[in-house]
């Protein structure tokens, strides 16, 4: 059965299908749309409320494809009103291009050209049905390394020298090692050892080792199968190991006779300029200096009024004969994310020149790439084009953030209503975990997917990580007071996580301990110190109201399509995911463009068609 509504200036078409393509389309928007596999990866990786509930797949693909829509909507727009040729977008756009051809430069080159044979899989299958429990010595000394071997060689026990040294603290139990753990010729040394036996001293990153096997367990029965998960580990490790190698012998190559200028004039004076920003900043809004120090939208408006233009545009590298600007740079660094332990001047410029480096890297094996044409690759310009709408679709959106305005008498009604009329609006009581790391925000979900308890998991993060962990219980609070996540969350029920959730510079995964709603009996608080809570509140809901007539015009002017067939041959797994995405040479982002649920205009939507049609 086919379906048509017709407005002059829209059509939105339910298509049936039969086939089960992913490379069909199941959404189209304007001259945009979006293929079954990109769909089905957005999905898969978007966490989403009631993902793992009973509601029928088709209501949540459906629903999935309405924030998609709206996403499409409002980048299609953004293209119209020429956002898309603002510096910020140039930049982002810019940036994402070279990071996903550098990606494909590195599965053609390195990842591309990793073999490994069978023989290879079954000797690393057979170290890691092996576990080895080892004690070591240590130093950062060579000679007094070799001086300790020596004492070894002439029957000095091992027990009696790590008894009068440093490291004994950390070997209340041997250490376990494990396939894959170390390097290979330390791990190869390891394993060609027998029980009490020690090696010669061994060269690491830190220092000098001397490792002694204390015991080690064997599995039996090791099944030679493709199909096992031994085998795929194996493998794993295996093929990461080759292509680390690959890759050391294509750095060395590559970069071996290149050479670039950076001027460490111009590198120090950003520092500077960084450095008296975030103390300006730490002092002027009362921010937490145990903690790290992150770069934001605000302080790149600030840098960029203190450099002024004539700085601005002073050439900072020139790198294969391209200059590079002290905006560019700063810029790219703003959009990599810029992490502070410390804002003391020289700890910036030490964090500056290594980026610097980096920076100098990325744009050389970037420019290898895109000699080659990697920029067409499909992948490349799917992913692509995926970012970039996402990215235009939210610079839209930030125009909408200072339109909402709320008037006193507005405020002073809804606090006579909370406290004189003993009325309040639903609420919730959240465990929120705060984390401005991408990768740590995928370990934090992953754990709770295996079972781990967020409260307990917050509390020995926060332990270990104490700079990069925040968060804790809520207590009962209103749901608006929770931003965007506060939404989501009172969809949930109680004792249901979900994240992340883009909040400011960090990222939110969060559980829902409680939900109350109707009248309350809420604590007397003055309109003065409750106003501002209050006004803050009216604002997004009002935003909230006109972002979703926003997108109702949008899907009349642009008008859409699903196509239900290729939506049915789709086949999610239901689990909430979000994954982190390395990529080649460097860098990671999320595994897809991060979308919030949007999908309630689309009844908004049907109201008005049903008006014009009736």
């Amino acid at each position: 059965m086919r379906i048509f509504f017709f407005l002059i200036l829209y059509s939105i078409s339910i298509l049936p299908y039969s086939g089960d393509s992913l490379d069909m389309p199941v959404i189209r928007v304007a001259d945009k749309s979006v293929s079954g596999r990109e769909f089905l990866e957005r999905y898969e990786f978007t966490p989403q409320e009631g993902k793992s509930t009973k509601r029928s797949n088709s209501e949540k693909l459906m629903n999935f494809a309405y924030t998609l829509i709206a996403e499409k909507l409002w980048a299609t727009e953004a293209g119209v009103l020429g956002l898309d040729t603002s510096e910020a977008m140039k930049i982002s756009t810019g940036a994402f291009k070279k990071m996903f051809v550098r990606d494909a430069l590195y599965k053609k080159i390195i990842r591309g050209k990793v073999e490994i044979s069978p023989d290879e899989i079954k000797a690393g299958m057979i170290r890691n049905s092996k576990k080895l429990y080892v004690n070591f010595l240590f130093s950062e000394d060579k000679e007094e390394i070799f001086n300790l071997h020596s004492l070894l060689k002439k029957g000095i026990p091992f027990d009696t020298i790590l008894a009068e040294s440093p490291e004994l603290s950390e070997q209340a139990s041997p250490l376990e090692i494990v396939f894959g753990q170390m390097d290979p010729a330390i791990e190869d040394s390891l394993y060609k050892l027998k029980r009490g036996a020690f090696t010669s001293p061994l060269l690491t990153p830190d220092g000098w080792y001397i490792f002694r096997l204390v015991n080690k367990q064997e599995q039996t029965g090791i099944l030679f199968d493709p199909e096992n998960e031994s085998y795929k580990d194996a493998e794993k490790i295996i093929r990461l190991r080759k292509e680390q190698e690959l890759y050391r012998e294509f750095y060395i190559k590559f970069f071996s006779g290149k050479n670039a200028v950076a001027k460490s004039e111009m590198i120090k004076k950003l520092a500077t300029a960084i450095s008296e920003n975030a103390v300006t900043r730490i002092r002027e809004d009362k921010i937490d200096t145990s903690k790290t120090y992150q770069l934001d939208a605000y302080d790149v408006i600030s840098l960029r009024e203190m450099l002024g233009p004539d700085v601005l545009n002073t050439t900072i590298a020139e790198i294969a004969g391209k200059e590079v600007t002290v905006n560019s740079f700063l810029l790219q660094v703003a959009f990599d994310g810029l992490v502070l332990q410390d804002v003391n001047p020289d700890a910036v410029l030490k964090t500056l020149s290594r980026r610097m480096r980096k920076f100098i890297e990325d744009e050389m094996i970037s420019a290898e790439g895109l000699r080659l044409g990697l920029d067409a690759e499909p992948d490349v310009t799917r992913e692509l084009a995926s970012w970039r709408d996402n990215y235009l679709a939210q610079a839209l959106q930030a125009k909408f953030l200072d339109s909402a305005s709320v008037s006193d008498e507005e405020v002073r009604a809804q606090y006579d209503k909370i406290f004189n009329e003993k009325y309040s609006p639903p609420q919730l009581n959240l465990f929120r975990i705060y984390t401005a790391s991408r990768e740590l925000a995928d370990t934090v979900l992953k754990k709770i997917a295996a079972g781990t308890n967020i409260e307990k998991l917050f509390t020995e993060l926060k332990k270990r990580l104490p700079d990069l962990i925040d968060g804790g219980e809520s207590g009962y609070a209103m749901v608006s007071d929770f931003g965007p996540a506060g939404d989501i969350a009172y969809k949930l029920d109680a004792g249901e996580v979900y994240g992340p959730v883009k909040s400011g510079s960090k990222f939110l995964v969060f559980k829902v301990l409680g939900k109350k709603s109707g009248k309350v009996e809420l604590p007397e608080r003055s309109f003065e110190e409750t106003k501002e809570k209050i006004r803050t509140q009216l604002s997004l809901t009002k935003l909230k109201s006109r972002m979703m007539n926003y997108t109702v015009s949008l899907a009349v002017k642009y008008g859409f399509a699903i196509d239900t067939g290729v939506m049915g041959s789709l086949h999610p797994t239901g689990i909430n995911s979000f994954a982190v995405r390395s990529r080649g040479f460097g860098g990671s982002s999320t595994a897809v463009p991060l979308v919030a649920p949007n999908f309630e205009w689309v009844f908004r939507y049907f109201d008005q068609v049903k008006k014009l049609n009736p």
